[in-house]
């Protein structure tokens, strides 16, 4: 039967809400993502140290299983503390996960559609710039809350039901401390990894590119607080300005040579210049001159 022949009919089907359109980029992202090996692995070792953690937890609340446990090793369950120093260094243990998941899953969200001029084809659609990048980012903030405050949160919960409310009550600050550092992470590493796969049509590239912010950016900051002798070198830190915040919202002592609100502010335009590097490169056509 020829496409005459079939006529035109108006679409039955389900209608998506226009202002969930761009998830249907996060969808099939995501599945292509959690298909491969690397990302799959990434996702399993992830899981380790939350499951030590869960581990140790649980021991400290079960006295038969304690006393078999050597004596170093007892001893060491026991004066664990469960405080937010030490959700403080989960949170960076798997901060770390999140970065090397990134590496090798965002660097073609952005860099393929481009190589294949196929952004004229999404935008044409009832999908903006703005969904467009917000879809994308989705992927990432799928990716960085599986492996960073849903497992830590279960922790909490563990730890709340084992230890009491009480628990809870004396450290009201860790759970929202938890969640918003992890979404510190996952925003800052998410619009890094995104920028440079807007401007690097590569997959090599666009990797090599985000690896290397998170790499060399402390030795420059080394570099110049040594020559300047400075401390103003760490604003270049992109590692140490987010463990500088976290540890803030943990209530933790801040570093001598970094404080908060300059972290914050750094943050802040990183996360801005980054937008407009995004807001340059996403667009239905580009001219060449």
């Amino acid at each position: 039967m020829t496409l005459v022949d079939k006529g035109f009919r108006v679409y039955s089907g389900r209608r998506t809400p226009s202002a969930l359109r761009f998830l249907v980029l996060t969808r099939y992202a995501v599945l292509e993502i959690v298909k491969t090996r690397k990302a799959i692995s990434v996702l399993v070792l992830s899981a380790v140290v939350p499951l030590l953690a869960a581990t140790l937890i649980y021991l400290r609340h079960n006295v038969p299983a304690l006393a078999m446990l050597p004596g170093d090793m007892g001893a060491f369950v026991r004066e664990l503390a469960v405080d937010g120093t030490l959700f403080y260094h989960l949170l960076r243990w798997q901060a770390g996960a999140c970065f090397f998941l990134f590496l090798i899953s965002g660097g073609t969200l952005i860099s393929e559609d481009l190589k294949d001029n196929a952004l004229p084809l999404y935008l044409s659609r009832p999908i903006g710039r703005v969904e467009y990048v917000g879809g994308k980012l989705a992927v990432l903030a799928f990716l960085g809350s599986a492996v960073t405050w849903i497992p830590l949160g279960l922790l909490i919960l563990l730890q709340t039901s084992l230890e009491g409310l009480g628990w809870l009550l004396e450290h009201p600050r860790i759970p929202l401390a938890l969640f918003v550092g992890s979404w510190i992470v996952i925003l800052v590493l998410g619009f890094v990894c995104l920028a440079m796969s807007a401007l690097l049509r590569a997959k090599a590239a666009a990797e090599g590119a985000f690896l290397s912010v998170f790499l060399l950016t402390p030795l420059l900051a080394g570099v110049i607080n040594e020559t300047l002798d400075t401390d103003l070198g760490q604003l270049l830190n992109v590692r140490k300005l987010v463990e500088a915040v976290d540890r803030a919202l943990f209530g933790l002592e801040p570093f001598p040579e970094l404080g908060t609100i300059p972290a914050t502010i750094a943050l802040l335009v990183l996360v801005g210049v980054c937008v407009g590097f995004l807001a340059r490169k996403v667009k239905a056509y580009e001219v060449v001159k």
